[in-house]
Parts: C-alpha cells; sequence; structure tokens
C-alpha cells in the first residue's frame, strides 16, 4: 500500500511539474496547486481514489490506472481554458518521467472534456479527469 502511495505521490508531482510549465498565454497568470485549489482564482490537482490493477506478470510488473482532477476556480466560464490545459497534458505526458523510478508511463493519457462542478460564494468550479495508465515494478 504504501508503494502505491508512493507511485501516486511521484505522478502527482509529475504531472504538477508538466502543468506548472504550461506555455504562458494565460493572461493574467493563474495560480496552481498540487491539491484542491486554494482562495481566489486558481487552479488545483489532486490524485482521486479509485485505483485500477489492470495485470501483474510474473516479474512483478503491475499495469495500473490511475485517476488525477484538474480543478479550475474562477468566476469567469472556464471551459475554454481548461480545453487548452487538456490538449496540452495529451500532448506532453509521453515526456513524463518518475522522479524516483517507481513507474513508467505504459500509453497516452485519456484526458476528458471540461464540465462544471458547481459554484459557491460567486466563484465556479470546472474540471477535467487525467486517467493514467501505467507499470510499477513492484
Amino acid at each position: 500500500m504504501a508503494t502505491s502511495l508512493q507511485t501516486a505521490t511521484d505522478i502527482l508531482e509529475s504531472i504538477y511539474d508538466a502543468i506548472k510549465a504550461f506555455p504562458s498565454g494565460l493572461n493574467p497568470p493563474i495560480p496552481f496547486y498540487a491539491s484542491y485549489p486554494e482562495t481566489g482564482e486558481s487552479m488545483g490537482l489532486e490524485h482521486m481514489a479509485g485505483e485500477q490493477i489492470g495485470s501483474i506478470d510474473m516479474l512483478g510488473n503491475t499495469e495500473r490506472t490511475l485517476t488525477y482532477e484538474l480543478t479550475y476556480k474562477t468566476q469567469a466560464n472556464g471551459i475554454s481554458v481548461l480545453n487548452q490545459f487538456a490538449a496540452y497534458i495529451a500532448d506532453k505526458f509521453d515526456n513524463l518521467v518518475s522522479a524516483n523510478g517507481t513507474y513508467e508511463i505504459n500509453d497516452k493519457p485519456t484526458v476528458t472534456l471540461p464540465i462544471y462542478q458547481g459554484s459557491d460564494d460567486n466563484w465556479n468550479y470546472f474540471s477535467i479527469d487525467i486517467n493514467v495508465n501505467i507499470v510499477t515494478h513492484y
């Protein structure tokens, strides 16, 4: 269980770093956190429950599917901004590398279309899900 958590955290950090490197073009820049969005306009990336194990070979290599959610908190309509991030993530995912050797990307991730999650105190929440298929060596 601890190794699975270590892998999920390693991927979260890799995705977080890749998204933080998003090319400029969002003006003003949007604060980005490796957690649920903070106060004010911001984005957050979280690991979601529901890891799935696809297969395990004789050497212990395990194919897993992990889900992450990118949430955008804004007072505007965030769908166009999340569409930009979804395209960027899908394009750049091949370049993700494990910081501590716990995983390898098995194939391109699936990224959902942006959806409206709800609102509170004049803030709207939009999100996309990122499903990552990886192979771990334990």
